[in-house]
């Protein structure tokens, strides 16, 4: 153990991109990456984030801010560090531990963990994408919101993921659910509890042209009433379907469509929400329904720069007693043009346009341009 300790600190001091370790008849493999990133927004709108464009923070007619003045903002907070440790085994079996942060925490820079996980042959444990977060089917934007329309998320969880074919893989999970899921406006006595995991399940299919991935993902709702109030639960559940097509060496799509009742705080664009079902007037869950639709395509202009246009589309059909000012409908568009200037170093510019529409009818758009440069190790 000793020995071990010994040569990991080598290898962490090392100014290396890889360490490779022997001990021994074992060799294990120690990788540090991620990026530098900075990030330049120029805001038309007042847009109430001034790091990433959600459309929930939109300012909307009526809203003390709407019609606010635009402002210039320049942030790292994407800025991420990596490190996998990663063991050869003889049947080429997949051993590691990986771990990796930004600085994307809510109110200051402080570290924020991604992923904390280890991957076991076909098993993976710990923080990573959920199960049906399908990474092939998000685009490349340079605005850190990038999936409005996209489900999925980080969570604690164990995974198996077997190779059933050279193109066919599948995924079972069980997850740690969320306890931010059930709103209550008419202040019963009680609180949301979590009474059992996540359950999901996936298809995926791929080749070196095309990726198509099926999935869904279920669990329960679940409400402890209190003074009085009767217990309630409901079934929460999504389906999923994702895929991306090469166009050779031209350009590639990419789609995601998703439909779900009590997951919507699942969809990217949604997660800053207040929840996805309430408490109605009888004490009982009443969940939103969501649905999401997502496109884009990326054009390889030359093997250094590359154009990608995007668009995502998201509708809610809310529970009888949400607030008249939560979100019912949204949509978000990208445009940009990415350079590769050198191996290490790459850059971009993006035109951001989105509009918001509450249970109230009352509507808000935002426009944003973003520039970034990156080096990534």
């Amino acid at each position: 153990m000793k020995k071990w300790l010994a040569l990991l600190f080598t290898s962490i001091i090392t100014p290396a991109h890889a360490v490779s370790i022997e001990a021994g008849e074992e060799k294990v493999d120690v990788t540090f990456g991620g990026y530098a990133k900075l990030d330049m927004i120029m805001d038309f709108g007042g847009h109430r984030d001034k790091n990433q464009f959600l459309v929930r923070a939109i300012p909307v007619e009526g809203d003390p801010d709407y019609g606010a003045e635009g402002y210039f903002n320049m942030h790292g907070k994407e800025t991420r560090f990596n490190m996998n440790i990663q063991r050869d085994t003889e049947g080429g079996e997949v051993e590691k531990f990986f771990i990796e942060m930004d600085f994307y925490g809510e109110d200051s820079l402080s570290p924020r963990l991604r992923h904390a996980y280890f991957q076991y042959h076909d098993f993976i444990v710990g923080r990573y994408w959920t199960n049906v977060s399908d990474l092939h089917a998000i685009p490349y934007f340079i605005d850190f919101a990038y999936g409005e329309g996209l489900y999925g998320n980080r969570r604690q969880q164990i995974r198996w993921q077997p190779q059933l074919s050279e193109h066919w893989q599948l995924g079972l999970s069980i997850e740690q659910p969320e306890t931010t899921n059930i709103d209550n406006p008419l202040n019963f006595s009680g609180e949301e509890v979590a009474k059992l995991p996540v359950f999901s399940s996936r298809i995926t299919y791929q080749d070196p042209i095309k990726h198509l991935s099926i999935s869904a993902e279920f669990g329960q709702l679940y409400w402890d009433g209190m003074g009085g109030v009767e217990d309630d639960s409901d079934f929460a559940w999504v389906i999923l379907l994702s895929g991306s097509y090469k166009l050779k060496e031209y350009g590639e799509f990419k789609a995601a469509v998703t439909h779900g009742a009590g997951t919507a705080k699942g969809i990217l664009g949604l997660a800053a929400e207040r929840s996805s079902a309430t408490i109605d007037i009888n004490g009982k869950i009443e969940n939103d329904v969501a649905n999401t639709v997502g496109a884009s395509y990326t054009h390889y202009i030359s093997p250094d720069i590359n154009t990608t246009l995007g668009y995502a589309w998201v509708k809610v059909d809310p529970s009888t007693y949400r607030e008249a000012t939560d979100l019912k409908g949204s949509g978000i568009g990208h445009v940009n043009v990415l350079w590769q200037a050198t191996k290490a170093v790459d850059m971009g510019l993006e035109y951001i346009w989105g509009t918001r529409r509450d249970i109230d009818q009352l509507k808000g758009d935002g426009t944003r341009l973003q520039a970034m440069v990156r080096y990534s190790f």
